[in-house]
């Protein structure tokens, strides 16, 4: 690690005490081995189900040997063995405690990823429990910081014109809470109609690509009022990646944990899908133009660790940008021209039926986003980006490398590919 003076990252986390949830995670994992062995933090408490011995085992299967024996060497990782969705977060009153009095920054990075599960069971994992560390955070010491770790689709919700035709599919998503209704207090009732029937007036009336999403979009203004009722609004900081990729770089070249990237999960699934022809929805005039907003998860560390350093509050994205997306049918074609030669090679078309209509291919269901092009404006990170230091540019770059348009985004995933590919060879259907 090289001292960089006029580090305002390195100031703020020299002999800093961390919290992270979700730590045996792709992003959880690539941020706590940047924390370690790039700044000078005092102590990092992880917590992942399985404890210590999870958290080695995932670490010795997806990162190089000699950065596993710098964490382990460094004596600065403790792992707790704690799941969020139980009481106390499944940690001894010791551990609870411990952070309670040593740590100042949590990043609550834990969350379930699936996108087809209904709303009351992804309530559970999202919801109830993001709650209830949001609770146990308020009672630190000494707390300086809290991310809750969301997703730039928070706010992708769909509307219909009067017609019945679906808009705001190619918005601009700006960085900030967005609602359905001007009253922030339906929040709370939105959690308690949840509670009892499982469901919101809000979720069904507005066209969310996931129930994934909105359970973070509430989410999200639900720790807002907390933290507002006391008095620690300025403490919360709401980071939104968009879909997160293999890392250009670090913690090593595409480093992927199987199964974390959508974009490596949609081109397995197109390999394996059966059909000689499969039909995607799109709402757009021209669906030619989806794109598919995917950044490297170094990038979003980078900006995980410096916005924190910089005490960032409110929703900050960490997105590809405008001019990095990529073309969802370049990366389905690509993922077509990896099939065997017995396999057959299925023909595309685009509809601009409902994706819930007859004849759409079940991947166009599971992957609603590909028929969108959303753009995730970044404002605070230009921001940002504009006071950091030379030094500290060099060493937590926010912006990804700019791709040539005839890349093969199968290289890379090739690990990834092969793991998720023989894992959906033993289904009779696609993942769900």
């Amino acid at each position: 690690m090289t001292a960089d003076p006029a580090s305002q990252v390195q100031d703020f986390y020299r002999d800093r005490s961390v919290f992270c949830t979700g730590a045996t995670g792709m992003l959880g994992l690539a941020y706590i081995v940047r924390l370690v062995l790039e700044t000078p933090v005092g102590h990092v408490y992880a917590m992942a189900r399985g404890g210590e011995k999870r958290m080695w085992q995932v670490c010795n299967d997806y990162l190089p040997r000699e950065q596993v024996e710098a964490l382990q060497k460094s004596d600065r990782i403790t792992v707790f063995d704690g799941d969020i969705t139980h009481t106390n977060l499944g940690l001894t009153d010791d551990q609870i405690e411990t952070i309670r009095d040593k740590v100042s920054v949590v990043v609550h990075a834990a969350s379930t990823v699936n996108l087809v599960k209904p709303l009351h069971e992804v309530a559970d994992v999202i919801i109830y429990s993001s709650l209830a560390v949001a609770d146990f955070v308020l009672s630190l010491r000494n707390l300086e910081r809290f991310v809750y770790v969301s997703t730039a689709y928070a706010s992708t919700f769909l509307r219909r014109d009067m017609q019945g035709n679906v808009i705001g599919s190619d918005a601009v998503i700006k960085e900030k809470v967005h609602q359905l209704r001007s009253i922030v207090e339906t929040a709370e009732a939105e959690l308690a109609d949840i509670r009892e029937c499982g469901t919101t007036p809000e979720f069904n009336f507005a066209d969310y690509l996931y129930p994934y999403s909105y359970a973070k979009n509430l989410t999200e203004r639900l720790l807002i009022s907390r933290f507002e009722k006391h008095g620690q609004s300025d403490r919360l900081l709401i980071f939104r990646p968009s879909i997160i990729g293999p890392a250009e770089k670090l913690p090593c070249p595409n480093f992927e944990i199987a199964g974390s990237t959508p974009v490596t999960t949609f081109m397995a699934a197109a390999i394996m899908t059966p059909p000689l022809s499969m039909c995607f929805a799109s709402p757009l005039e021209d669906p030619t133009t989806a794109t598919i907003d995917e950044v490297p998860v170094d990038m979003v560390v980078n900006r995980l660790v410096v916005h924190t350093a910089y005490s960032s509050s409110g929703p900050v994205h960490a997105a590809s940008g405008r001019d990095a997306r990529v073309k969802s049918e370049t990366l389905w074609l690509q993922a077509i021209a990896m099939r065997s030669w017995w396999w057959w090679r299925p023909t595309g078309a685009w509809t601009s039926k409902d994706w819930s209509a007859a004849g759409v291919c079940k991947l166009s269901r599971l992957f609603k986003v590909c028929g969108c092009d959303f753009v995730f404006d970044q404002a605070k990170s230009e921001a940002v980006w504009a006071r950091m230091s030379q030094g500290e540019q060099e060493t937590w770059p926010f912006w990804p490398t700019p791709a040539d348009e005839d890349k093969n985004h199968v290289l890379g995933r090739e690990r990834a590919l092969r793991l998720l590919c023989d894992k959906f060879a033993s289904r009779t259907c696609l993942p769900a």
